[in-house]
């Protein structure tokens, strides 16, 4: 949802052009930022001996291993889409998000079917941002309605769609019987649109939050430095499963 909310927001003000993202510079300085650290990460764990059955998953994988090792691709992937996607949406005007939502649910359907024939569906399904085009056009829905938040009835709407989709999360995971009835998923059921809503909502509700005054410097330090705790968690969490 960041990320999605990042690129609408540059995009939609101005600050950046859809071309930008395609351009040699920028796309090195992602290089330097985003694909190098894992790169360095991935040389630690061939010294630590990890080793890969198979080399399907060693190409979505890119090397890694751990809680989210998977994302460099999905971020790749993401990074190339969503510049198209803002443009798609923009198109569709006052219908962006029922479209959006629309699209991500076919999506749903019709990918675990085009996935059928490959020899690691999960991982496929994982590597690649199907799953997250409905935060993506929340994302959208979010930077081009962000002044509704100025008044507490919408506000008040965001909390509720948070509290419905945080109740039947739980309710999904303690009585497995009683969740939504969704297309294959892998057993990643948790992060279909109706339960989008609370995590796109919390992080739209923080955001909203620091709008007008300057983040906290601890805050921005940890914000700046995501990427390597993300890092740092998956190279801790490998090693302790080993």
């Amino acid at each position: 949802f960041v990320q999605a909310f990042i690129v609408f927001a540059k995009l939609s003000s101005g600050d950046r052009t859809v071309g930008s993202y395609y351009d040699r510079g920028d796309l090195w300085r992602m290089t330097k930022r985003i694909v190098l650290p894992w790169c360095v990460l991935s040389v630690v764990f061939a010294a630590l001996g990890f080793r890969y059955e198979h080399t399907t998953e060693w190409v979505w994988n890119l090397g890694a291993f751990g809680p989210g090792s998977y994302y460099l691709a999905l971020y790749l992937i993401s990074y190339f889409a969503l510049p198209l996607l803002w443009l798609g949406l923009r198109r569709c005007g006052a219908w962006a998000l029922v479209v959006g939502c629309v699209g991500a649910v076919a999506a749903e359907v019709l990918f675990p079917t085009l996935l059928s024939s490959v020899r690691v569906p999960a991982l496929v399904y994982r590597c690649t941002p199907v799953r997250y085009l409905g935060v993506f056009a929340l994302a959208f829905a979010a930077v081009t309605s962000w002044s509704r938040l100025e008044r507490r009835r919408e506000r008040a709407a965001v909390f509720a769609l948070m509290a419905v989709s945080l109740a039947l999360a739980v309710v999904g995971s303690i009585w497995p019987s009683c969740r939504l009835p969704a297309p294959e998923d892998y057993g990643w059921w948790i992060c279909h649109l109706p339960y989008y809503v609370f995590p796109c909502g919390l992080s739209l509700m923080v955001l909203y939050a620091f709008r007008k005054r300057p983040l906290p410097r601890a805050v921005s330090l940890l914000g700046r430095s995501t990427w390597y705790v993300f890092l740092a968690q998956m190279l801790f969490y490998a090693c302790l499963a080993k």
